[in-house]
């Protein structure tokens, strides 16, 4: 029984039955075939390497980091993007709760008594100029 060739270039191919091998892919192991699938459905992300020859590493944290030399990082530059980015994001997801408890609080609530409540709120702040009545 013959065994079957097992390529990889960004993918897993073999040339059983003329199936399609593509230009540069390097020739696996069986075992090694095993070891990356087991790897991958272990959480882990399979990458060429230098070489082409294929690799299993921890998933890419985020889309801004690079693999270099076999690890994950991330320039200044970019961290101070994505912190930027995920404290936008969580900002919006505290002001969208917000707005959710507000409505569920002020259900029932005419819309001029509820300008009347953000009005006293905003006094309370001095946020407004006092209205003094002369």
């Amino acid at each position: 029984m013959e065994i079957m060739a097992i390529y990889f270039k960004d993918g897993f191919f073999n040339d059983d039955f003329g199936g399609f091998v593509p230009e540069g892919a390097i020739e696996i192991s069986e075992e090694k075939y095993i070891e990356l699938l087991e790897g991958q459905e272990q959480g882990k992300q399979i990458i060429s390497d230098k070489q082409g020859t294929p690799v299993l590493l921890e998933p890419q944290p985020s889309p801004a980091h690079e693999l270099k030399d076999g690890e994950w990082i991330i320039s200044k530059t970019k961290i101070t993007a994505l912190t930027t980015q995920r404290k936008t994001t969580l900002l919006q997801r505290i002001a969208d709760k917000t707005d959710q408890f507000k409505m569920q609080y002020l259900q029932g609530y005419s819309q001029a008594e509820i300008d009347s409540f953000y009005r006293q709120e905003r006094e309370a702040r001095n946020e407004l100029p006092e209205m003094i009545l002369t």
